[in-house]
């Protein structure tokens, strides 16, 4: 059977997920036993040989007050010995045993070792050994108190027994037999304290063997998962190494598409008869069609290319034609009326003169103005290709702003510029970018009929610097905005609609860029970005 290259792949990696996944297997269930262990010490022996010290704290003072068998002592001691409780702390160790033997899952040993110890401390609570070896006493303060409770059997009730004795004692004020209820209540305690002693040692060692197996249990397993990493480390590089050399061809593969990128459809040469090189064959064909499809792409943009310059010579000529149309008929119509005029005047006639000064006046003034737009298209249609040199736009903004002060002036457009020194300068064709700045800022001036606000900035934004030209007027209509920009559309009576063409034409033909944005009653701000 002959296995497919992503199928050998995929059993090659399914081996190496095996091998590291045993390895992780492994450390899991040892790693639970560890967490078992520090979780043993950290939240059951910790607190219990925490507990036990804590009696054994609360003992020792026990025992220090009652050892004081002063008058003043005893006196003090009668307002707070309610409080001694020694047997209480011993009862909450015992309890806190109970709690670790049911929450862990504790090895034989461990479990018979802390049931030893609880059953120690049960002892000290339930034994009869105290009231054994008093009733010898042949004190008769001890014998008294035995003969008045009986039923006190164990230690914990004898002890209590003592207590309220002591207690009433000390209301009596006889303080004799006061002192001596407080020495045998110290010396239980004494006793007590001994036995709770001996208890957190043991509990102390256990914590200590507890460590220890978990130091061992640590270093086998380090021991285990480092062999067995090193084994699946060694099966991973192999079964690496095999996948590198069975895709070598892909990086003739990725060469021939680098190639295929810049324009070189050279076919690619593997060898191999899997799924790599069915690829190369694949990539092959599609070589040969991007090649053809280049070759129709290119005859197509040519094709469109030289439409579209058909479609503006066209349109310029209808445009060229109405502009020019009127003035004419109107400029016959004043020379035929100039002509009778000279006609009639046989003598020498000073008002029809000066009306036929003004008839050539009117001729002339169509005139300039049918050269003005015809020197504007062709501006339009035979725009140079700029000459750059390196530029101050700080310096060019500021001699035309100071050339177009007085007319902003007159039309009530307060001026303001903001022009950040951090621009450097510029590779650019100054006439070019004075001419479309000149335009921007004039278009400005004659939406704000009323008078506003122009701003001129300069900033640098990231590698590139950019030109603002902002405006208080009305704004521009949002399906009108994305029209600004076409040849020969306009939304002023008299305009051309070539003024903005041309600056985007400048302004691209120096690789920059220009927006617009608008908003009605507001303003129009048009964003110049130019290579810094």
């Amino acid at each position: 059977m002959r296995w497919s290259l992503s199928t050998k792949i995929f059993l090659g990696f399914a081996i190496v997920i095996f091998a590291f996944g045993s390895v992780a297997l492994y450390g899991i269930y040892r790693m639970h036993d560890l967490r078992r262990n520090i979780q043993l010490v950290r939240r059951g022996v910790v607190p219990l040989t925490a507990d036990l010290a804590a009696v054994l704290r609360d003992l020792k003072v026990y025992e220090e007050e009652l050892s004081r068998t002063s008058q003043r002592d005893l006196v003090r001691l009668r307002s707070y010995f309610p409080n001694f409780k020694p047997f209480v702390g011993i009862e909450r160790a015992g309890k806190r045993i109970a709690t670790i033997e049911r929450r862990f899952k504790l090895e034989a040993r461990e479990k018979a070792f802390l049931s030893k110890l609880n059953r120690r401390l049960v002892d000290l609570q339930s034994a009869t050994g105290l009231r054994t070896s008093l009733e010898t006493s042949t004190n008769g303060v001890i014998k008294n108190v035995l003969f008045e409770a009986p039923e006190a059997l164990t230690n914990v009730d004898l002890y209590d027994a003592l207590a309220r004795a002591f207690v009433a004692q000390l209301h009596a004020e006889r303080f004799g037999r006061a002192r001596v209820l407080a020495e045998e209540l110290a010396n239980i305690i004494r006793s007590v304290r001994n036995d709770v002693a001996s208890v957190r040692r043991n509990a102390t060692a256990f914590m200590a063997e507890v460590n220890r197996n978990g130091e061992s249990s640590e270093a086998q397993t380090q021991l285990v998962i480092s062999v067995a990493a090193g084994i699946a480390l060694v099966c991973a590089l192999g079964i690496m190494l095999w996948v590198g050399y069975t895709i070598r061809p892909l990086r003739r593969l990725r060469e021939g598409a680098r190639r295929v990128a810049v324009g070189d459809f050279t076919a690619v040469d593997v060898d191999t008869t899997d799924e790599i090189g069915q690829l190369a064959d694949e990539f092959n064909r599609m070589a040969v069609s991007l090649a053809e499809r280049d070759r129709k792409l290119e005859t197509q943009a040519q094709d469109l290319l030289r439409a579209e310059r058909l479609a503006t010579i066209g349109k310029m000529s209808s445009q060229i034609t109405h502009e020019i149309r009127n003035p004419l008929h109107s400029m016959g119509l004043n020379t035929e009326l100039l002509e009778e005029e000279l006609e009639q005047l046989s003598c020498e006639d000073k008002e029809g003169f000066a009306e036929a000064g003004q008839l050539l006046g009117a001729v002339r003034s169509e005139i300039d103005r049918l050269t003005a737009v015809t020197d504007q298209y062709l501006r339009f249609a035979r725009l140079p290709k700029p000459e750059l040199a390196d530029a101050d736009l700080n310096g060019l903004v500021r001699e035309l702003l100071d050339f177009t002060k007085e007319e902003l002036s007159t039309h009530d457009v307060r001026l303001i510029s903001e022009l950040d020194e951090a621009v450097p300068p510029l590779s650019l064709d100054a006439n070019q970018i004075r001419q479309s700045l000149l335009n921007l800022v004039r278009n400005s001036m004659e939406a704000m009929t009323e008078g506003g606000d122009l701003r001129v900035t300069t900033r640098m934004n990231g590698g590139s610097a950019v030109l603002e030209v902002a405006d208080t007027g009305p704004g521009i209509e949002p399906e009108t905005l994305p029209r600004i920009f076409d040849p020969f559309f306009s939304t002023k009576d008299t305009g051309t609609g070539l003024g903005l063409p041309l600056v985007q034409q400048i302004i691209h033909e120096h690789g920059g860029t220009i927006t617009c944005d608008s908003t009605l009653g507001q303003g129009t701000t048009f964003r110049i970005e130019l290579p810094a």
